[in-house]
């Protein structure tokens, strides 16, 4: 047997907070606004997860806020596209 060798490793979990993660955390549905709980977060699973979910809901809104204007730009373009050209129109 090798010695200081981790073979398997498997983390804790304590059900009730759990729970309480799941009651505050997750429900994109009826929260649109990404709010998640970063303080509880990080006591539970530490800064660097913590960290990650920050980034990322920092990242998705603002990948949102691109999105809308993105969304109208690409409408316009069609739009302007089957006026000019026309619906039957090829190249």
């Amino acid at each position: 047997e090798i010695q200081g060798l981790m073979v398997d490793w498997f983390p804790v979990h304590s059900r009730t907070r759990v729970e309480d993660l799941r009651a505050v955390w997750g429900e994109a549905w009826h929260d649109p606004t990404f709010h998640q709980p970063i303080q509880t977060i990080n006591q539970y699973f530490g800064p660097r997860v913590a960290f990650f979910f920050a980034w990322t809901g920092f990242y998705c809104k603002a990948l949102t806020c691109l999105a809308i204007p993105a969304v109208l730009f690409v409408a316009l373009m069609a739009a302007s596209l089957y006026l000019a050209e026309g619906p039957l129109a090829l190249g």
